[in-house]
């Protein structure tokens, strides 16, 4: 029942994401009261270093201290960075409408999968280990991928499909929004 719950609310959140692009208004329609954005610099074994992620924690985070919550991962196109959702969308108002926190993860240039050549840009890994490690151990989630979803834009559809593919233990649902699959056309663009 709940696989089918969260199902249910990840076809309803990419709806909504794609209905935030055509209008700005999301949150006249929910009210947004004790939300919580933060950004996170998660540290990464697999790269040595650090990378920023936003993550949006809805108002029931605040109102049920003991609740749990399921997670979607939204993955930002090529050019992009980890603040480009939470700007340009009312990533709050998201949040709180479905009950869910949203972590928006700094993919650089990466296409989300780990490169053969450069150790600075092993992005599958980040994603689908370390970063949802940081999220569970920092925040009441569900430790499920039967609530753990994750979605992209672009180049960001293909990390979501790439990951969600590869990685079926760790994310039960995925969307791709326009995502670019096919990166043998970009050979000097990604590393």
């Amino acid at each position: 029942m709940k696989r089918k719950l969260f199902a249910y609310l990840f076809v309803l959140f990419a709806g909504a994401m794609t209905l935030a692009c055509a209008q700005q208004n999301v949150a006249t329609q929910v009210k947004v009261v004790n939300v919580q954005t933060d950004t996170v610099e998660v540290m990464s074994q697999k790269m040595n270093r650090g990378i920023k992620a936003v993550v949006v924690l809805p108002n029931q985070h605040f109102d049920n201290p003991t609740d749990s919550f399921p997670t979607v991962y939204v993955l930002h196109g090529a050019w992009g960075s980890y603040r480009d959702w939470p700007t340009k969308k009312n990533m709050e108002a998201i949040a709180t409408k479905y009950g869910v926190v949203i972590v928006c993860p700094d993919g650089q240039d990466s296409w989300y999968f780990d490169s053969p050549i450069d150790p600075k840009f092993q992005f599958e890994t980040f994603i689908s280990k370390e970063l949802v490690e940081y999220v569970d151990s920092h925040y009441r989630t569900f430790r499920s991928p039967k609530m753990r979803a994750i979605t992209g834009l672009s180049m960001g559809g293909h990390g979501a499909l790439w990951n969600a593919f590869r990685h079926p233990d760790v994310f039960g649902s995925c969307g791709s929004m326009s995502g670019g699959v096919d990166i043998t056309k970009f050979p000097n663009k990604w590393k």
